[in-house]
């Protein structure tokens, strides 16, 4: 089991980029459009995120523009091709990644985790050997991918379908509708969105 922290942003820059920054006059955040990062309601742009962004563009006393990419990767390219000056998504710390970017310091901690449609008589798995033949979803570039392909060393016949095209919830949506076996999401994500998912439940962690 991993235990993952969430940090507030995460930056590819160095600490001259905070000077651009201020003559500029805008800090650039790459964000997801996902329950709790950013999204829009009627009073305007909402999300836990998206105020913890804002609030650091107050501080620094600029405007806050931000980038929204579809997927994943494209938060980080968003960084390493200076679009963007931070990310503020919700996304996960690992080894890989620290390699690469600079984290803040995390202001909580999650664990993927595998995500199944309760059903009555069936018993959920209890290990990721048990789970090899089943149509497992996760999101690409994510974590999870870093999780399974290193499981995989150990499980060659393990298998999973990685998506581009879909968030964490149509994951669990996917999952409920039994349109696929298993997905593996954030313990947070799950937790913030279980009661939307009655039939949905925690089989282990990985």
């Amino acid at each position: 089991m991993l235990l993952f922290s969430l940090p507030a942003l995460v930056s590819y820059n160095t600490t001259s980029q905070l000077e651009v920054i201020k003559s500029s006059g805008t800090l650039r955040v790459a964000t997801r459009n996902t329950p709790a990062s950013y999204f829009n309601e009627k009073e305007g742009p909402a999300g836990f995120e998206y105020e913890l962004a804002l609030a650091f563009a107050e501080e620094l006393g600029v405007a806050l523009e931000l980038q929204v990419p579809d997927t994943i990767p494209g938060l980080f390219r968003a960084i390493r091709q200076r679009d963007a000056h931070l990310i503020a998504a919700s996304v996960n710390t690992s080894e890989a990644r620290e390699q690469l970017y600079d984290f803040s310091t995390p202001y909580a901690s999650s664990i993927s985790t595998v995500i199944y449609r309760v059903r009555q008589g069936v018993t959920p798995p209890e290990s990721i050997e048990e789970m090899i033949g089943s149509n497992i979803l996760i999101l690409k570039g994510s974590v999870q991918a870093e999780q399974l392909n290193r499981l995989k060393e150990y499980h060659p016949l393990l298998s999973w379908t990685e998506t581009n095209e879909l968030t964490s919830t149509d994951i669990l949506d996917k999952v409920f509708a039994e349109e696929v076996d298993f997905a593996i999401v954030d313990s947070t994500v799950f937790d913030s969105q279980s009661s939307f998912y009655p039939g949905l439940g925690k089989a282990f962690m990985l």
